[in-house]
């Protein structure tokens, strides 16, 4: 699945309405030859005169932009992402860390897909009850990632129709939250161990079943994150 692009410009005003606080930004800057990419999130804005964003967290401490420089900014509300250009009008240190960045004077709109999918590697844990009716833990890594499911590599095979109890975690802006929901095992395939393998690895397919809200929103804000830092993460 890809980002599919509108027809380009849009109406300002229209466009600004949809950024509420706490929408997540991303915001590229260029100091060397290379762009790099900040993540964070808007905390206010003066209509026609400046957003309110705060600074990036990058290894625990914030990413300080400099006054004047120029950063491309990418906003996510959900189902759209819009795209401006825009000025560090000021950093503040203090009380928090965050910094005006001059109100856009245009921006493009591009629709994501809600079925994307991302390459990850977390860990996880499906909890479920075996033919038996014996309660089983199974540690299994997170290979890719969607709204609507995922693929799972387990240690040991998992029957395909089993409804599992699926948790993992996600790290966003340094915090991290753990996703608890139900899951259903659509498919099944084995591969045996490679070189330097110890044990045979069966690739889960899973689909989510109703999974809350805010846990949506974080997997939403994850796939973003991974599709904008590299379009080689989609799966």
């Amino acid at each position: 699945m890809e980002i599919i692009n509108s027809n380009g410009d849009i109406d300002l005003d229209a466009a600004i309405q949809n950024f509420n606080i706490g929408t997540r930004v991303q915001l590229r800057n260029q100091r060397d030859e290379k762009p790099v990419e900040h993540f964070s999130s808007l905390i206010g804005l003066v209509k026609d005169e400046f957003l309110l964003v705060k600074c990036p967290i990058e290894r625990n401490a914030p990413f300080v932009f400099y006054d004047d420089e120029e950063v491309l900014v990418r906003a996510f509300t959900g189902t759209m992402i819009y795209t401006f250009t825009s000025t560090v009008m000021r950093t503040f240190l203090s009380p928090l860390y965050y910094m005006h960045l001059a109100y856009p004077r245009m921006v493009t709109r591009s629709a994501l897909r809600s079925a994307l999918r991302v390459k990850v590697r977390l860990p996880a844990s499906v909890e479920y009850a075996n033919a038996g009716g014996v309660a089983r833990t199974v540690e299994v890594n997170l290979v890719n990632l969607s709204l609507s499911g995922a693929a799972i590599e387990a240690p040991e095979v998992i029957p395909v129709g089993q409804t599992l109890a699926f948790s993992f975690a996600v790290n966003l802006d340094g915090v991290e939250r753990v996703i608890r929901t139900q899951a259903i095992v659509r498919s099944v395939n084995f591969r045996p161990a490679g070189r330097g393998q110890e044990v045979d690895v069966f690739s889960c397919g899973v689909q989510f079943k109703d999974m809350v809200t805010d846990d949506q929103t974080a997997i939403r804000l994850l796939t973003y994150e991974k599709l904008l830092a590299d379009r080689q993460n989609i799966a």
